[in-house]
């Protein structure tokens, strides 16, 4: 992965690519591995032709080459797990009139109602309610502790 980050190419050694790479006269073979139009299997013989250690082991260059693609798609995913536990965590105090919010849907609202979530993780997990919903009870449930308190 890092050998991928640091290694530049000349554009004009991927000619296979001509069409992705407009415009540019050196990439990254990590930014060669992130374009859309490229599958990794096209890749593959790119980087064993720029690493030769592993060349014999294609594996390894796939297995950096998936890590390289997909490590925005994961990272964003880790936001949201640490959101959702941060919600799940964050309690609805006794008390709590679901009934005054304004802005949800009249679905959510009754769900909200008749099912009294203990928490923003809870009131997630209700069928039926979105993340919109979630959203304006978190609104709503700030204002609620912020007059409490």
């Amino acid at each position: 992965v890092k050998f991928c980050k640091t290694t530049f190419v000349p554009v004009s050694e991927l000619s296979e690519f001509d069409r992705c790479l407009n415009g540019k006269t050196k990439v990254s073979l990590e930014y060669l591995i992130k374009q859309p139009d490229i599958s990794i299997a096209q890749v593959l013989p790119v980087l064993a032709r720029y690493d030769g250690r592993f060349s014999d082991n294609p594996e390894v260059l796939e297995r950096a080459a998936i890590k390289i693609r997909y490590q925005g798609y994961v990272e964003k995913q880790e936001r949201e797990i640490k959101k959702f536990k941060k919600l799940e965590h964050e309690r609805i105090p006794d008390g709590f009139s679901f009934a005054d919010i304004k802005g949800l849907k009249r679905e959510a609202s009754e769900k909200f109602q008749r099912f009294l979530p203990n928490s923003l993780g809870q009131a997630g997990r209700i069928e039926g309610v979105t993340p919109g919903d979630v959203a304006v009870l978190q609104v709503y449930l700030k204002r609620f502790k912020a007059l409490a308190g």
